[in-house]
């Protein structure tokens, strides 16, 4: 009973703060599956796109009221796949997952190690991108997430391994400009904000029967430069996601958590080449990625490397 009781009040702190995103919703290494404008001469693409990514997390979870001082240490290696589809020069849609083995290590007042293998979340996305005149890029897109895995266990208690375990809806608008563009170089500044909505849900056998989760929202406000040589694009950004209406619903009272915001910034370098193997253009990329948050003392390390063929 008295593990159960402080299990609640564990959850209770540290749950709303924790259970956002996983790897499948990063807006960083999802433009490891943006088409350089050099390959789209490819009459209706379909893009296919691995990307092999290690992940890495440490924070600590402090709170004095309930004498916790536990120790977080998460490492994710794996590989996210993408598939998009290029009707025409505006329109796309695409589906991306992950394969991954997350791994978790807690050392202090709650310690334990917990292991998973298996499928992210599943993300369906599209958009359309217009222009106005040679250098204005506008885009507009929306995207749903349905998570592979629903069952919750209380290993999950200081957020779930390998997916969210929550539905999402969301969207974006994109905004770029071009400093520079001629047929061998050009420069660009992006931005792009993104709202995305997770839906509530049961944390049981965490939480008791009948109470829920309240996923909440996070915004990603990213804004980055991007130039280009031929068919090399190097590219240096910054993201602010905020997390915001967070809570634990019970059933006699509902226990919001503080809004907060995780602070981001990558680079990478993404190279295309027209005629590769099977005569087919190929697109190859590096880029890493640090975050930190405040709350939680949050740190995040993930590298990745991108391979993609066009059809």
């Amino acid at each position: 009973m008295l593990k159960k009781i402080f299990l609640l009040l564990t959850l209770l702190a540290y749950i709303p703060q924790n259970v956002a995103v996983t790897l499948v919703y990063n807006i960083k290494i999802r433009r490891a599956f943006d088409v350089p404008a050099s390959l789209q001469i490819v009459k209706k693409p379909i893009v296919f796109s691995v990307v092999p990514i290690v992940y890495t997390r440490s924070s600590r979870i402090i709170d004095a009221a309930i004498k916790l001082d536990t120790c977080e240490k998460r490492n994710v290696c794996g590989a996210l796949f993408n598939v998009r589809y290029l009707p025409t020069r505006n329109w796309w849609v695409e589906v991306t997952t992950g394969i991954e083995k997350d791994a978790a290590e807690f050392v202090g007042t709650d310690s334990f190690k917990r292991s998973r293998n298996g499928f992210d979340d599943i993300v369906l996305s599209g958009g359309y991108r217009g222009f106005i005149g040679e250098r204005i890029q506008l885009v507009g897109y929306g995207l749903m997430g349905f998570p592979v895995r629903s069952k919750v266990d209380l290993f999950d208690r200081y957020g779930p391994l390998v997916g969210t375990r929550v539905y999402n809806l969301g969207g974006g608008v994109e905004a770029s400009y071009a400093l520079l563009k001629t047929e061998q170089r050009s420069c660009s500044a992006i931005a792009q904000a993104r709202f995305i909505h997770g839906f509530n849900r049961s944390w049981f056998p965490i939480l008791p029967q009948g109470a829920q989760i309240q996923p909440g929202n996070f915004t990603d406000l990213f804004f980055s430069l991007q130039y280009r040589e031929a068919t090399t694009i190097f590219e240096l950004g910054y993201d602010a996601t905020i997390f915001s209406q967070q809570a634990v619903i019970l059933l006699a009272q509902k226990i919001p958590a503080a809004t907060f915001v995780r602070n981001s910034g990558y680079a990478s370098i993404t190279h295309g080449m027209l005629k590769g193997w099977f005569n087919k253009p190929w697109i190859f990329g590096v880029g890493v990625n640090f975050s930190r948050s405040k709350k939680f003392d949050a740190k995040t390390l993930s590298g990745w490397l991108s391979c993609s063929v066009v059809f």
